[in-house]
């Protein structure tokens, strides 16, 4: 009880300063922020939630902070019920609200055992390409709090925290996988340690771009299912595949009249700013999805025979 004390106090922490409104890549709310949800204000009454509640255990996965929902469609494809959680595609799915959270918690508690939660919690106010926006570094982990996009950032993030620890306590036989960009602060804020040690969570470098992203993308996937399966190795030959690819996408738009997509621009400075586009590369590739299902699907399997 005192580490979760400790983490709640930790999560308390972030401040919140009145500034002009500033729009994120893919964080986002349904409310004014006068009335966000504090869900570590509300552990008492969150865990007895938990402990009255009473309902079915009918998932398989847990597909959240996803507006793809493509893992949870292979899921189900591959026979396995499953759910899906993201603002994007229904508004009362909204993480920063009581009502929208309650109903994250009770998805989550609807998890059977050795189900995957899944998490992707949104990353554009916390990785390098934005730097310069939120400002997050070892002596500033919340970041630029003056803007209301990084305030939104943080408080989807504490929220997200609060959410595992509750499953950690009451659906310990649930595994969980979350991914961010290998650039991201998410894993450095103090936080992130505690629910990755009450998970026995690894760490697992892989790079979407070899299950065909159009970007490299070194990714990071932190949780307790085995994902040796997953990891990928960006050697020089991979590269070099990768520039051929994209070479040969961009001169098939240009012969079919297209512009090429640009998802950032390098500056003079040598920092980057990223374009309209780099929202649309946090959508899974499917060879992506299809390997993390397999070696869930693998790890089930086995699990049950044991």
């Amino acid at each position: 009880m005192a580490a979760v004390a400790a983490l709640l106090a930790l999560l308390a922490a972030f401040a919140f300063v009145d500034a002009a409104p500033s729009a994120s890549l893919d964080a986002s709310s349904s409310v004014p922020e006068a009335v966000w949800f504090h869900a570590e204000n509300e552990w008492a009454f969150l865990t007895s939630w938990c402990e009255r509640w009473e309902g079915d255990r009918k998932w398989m996965c847990l597909d959240c902070f996803s507006a793809s929902r493509k893992l949870a469609s292979r899921f189900r494809i591959g026979g396995y019920p499953s759910v899906s959680y993201d603002i994007k595609n229904d508004e009362q799915q909204d993480v920063t609200t009581r009502s929208g959270f309650l109903m994250l918690l009770g998805l989550g508690m609807e998890l059977c055992d050795c189900g995957l939660l899944m998490l992707q919690p949104p990353c554009s106010l916390f990785v390098g390409i934005s730097q310069g926006t939120h400002k997050r570094s070892l002596a500033r982990l919340k970041g630029d709090e003056s803007f209301q996009c990084v305030r939104l950032s943080n408080i989807i993030y504490a929220n997200m925290v609060v959410f595992v620890l509750l499953l950690q306590k009451f659906r310990p036989l649930v595994r969980m996988v979350l991914e961010q960009p290998t650039s991201s602060w998410t894993s450095k804020q103090e936080t992130f340690s505690v629910i990755a040690r009450g998970g026995q969570w690894q760490k697992t470098l892989t790079w979407l771009g070899c299950f065909g992203h159009d970007l490299l993308k070194p990714t990071h996937l932190f949780g307790n299912l085995p994902l040796s399966k997953v990891a990928r190795k960006a050697t020089a030959k991979v590269k070099e595949a990768h520039r051929a690819r994209m070479k040969a996408k961009a001169k098939k738009a240009k012969a079919n009249g297209k512009t090429e997509k640009k998802y950032y621009v390098q500056k003079e400075d040598g920092s980057s700013h990223g374009c309209k586009a780099l929202a649309e590369t946090a959508v899974y590739p499917s060879r992506f999805v299809t390997a993390l299902f397999r070696a869930w699907q693998i790890w089930y399997i086995l699990t049950q025979q044991a």
